[in-house]
């Protein structure tokens, strides 16, 4: 019995079972070689759903679908690194102090207001520090627990099959099923910690 034959939960057959990975893989593959691609699996699932024997082109963006619909989940690119608050508190700080001798000169008289504002600035940074730094904290261990999410999500991706019957994902051997299209947020849910 191939690999990829398992029993869907829904309909309790496996006829038209196929694994996730291999259809993602198989269509890669099969974009990549063209029609000298082995791929018996990709082959099979499209005889099965109607899909072979259409042109070239046509065939390519069909291909491209089944590449964006079984793919892997992948985590939000993180552009800029996390920037502690207090790193911003002293950064604003020398360039208020700069902007403080400016108006010293410039603009005496309303030098004290400006120092009052900046003391009242700092002082509010001091007294809701601990929150502040807190929800920094919060926030940076997300995004570092959000990876080992995405590690376990693509984990249950690897072991996810599909029932081209019932347009399903499920995990083989429980009996927790979700349509193709929910494939990423079932992978997410299934690998968040409880």
């Amino acid at each position: 019995m191939p690999e990829n034959k398992k029993i869907c939960p829904k309909c309790g057959q496996e006829g038209l079972v196929f694994k996730v990975r291999v259809i993602y893989l198989e269509s890669l593959e099969k974009l990549k070689n063209g029609e000298n691609a082995k791929t018996p699996e990709l082959d099979r699932f499209l005889k099965e759903s109607g899909q072979s024997g259409k042109p070239k082109a046509e065939m390519n963006k069909v291909l491209r679908d089944l590449v964006q619909q079984f793919g892997p989940p992948s985590g939000k690119p993180q552009v800029l690194k996390t920037i502690s608050p207090d790193m911003v508190v002293v950064v604003f700080s020398a360039l208020a102090l700069f902007i403080l001798y400016q108006i010293y000169f410039t603009q005496p008289e309303i030098f004290w207001y400006m120092v009052a504002l900046f003391v009242i600035f700092l002082a509010s940074f001091f007294i809701f520090h601990k929150s502040i730094i807190a929800r920094f904290q919060k926030q940076k261990s997300m995004d570092s627990g959000s990876i080992d999410v995405i590690q376990k999500a693509i984990g249950k991706w690897m072991k996810v099959s599909y029932c081209l019957r019932d347009n399903l994902i499920f995990e083989p051997g429980k009996n927790e099923t979700a349509p193709l299209n929910e494939l990423t947020r079932y992978l997410i849910k299934a690998s968040l910690p409880e």
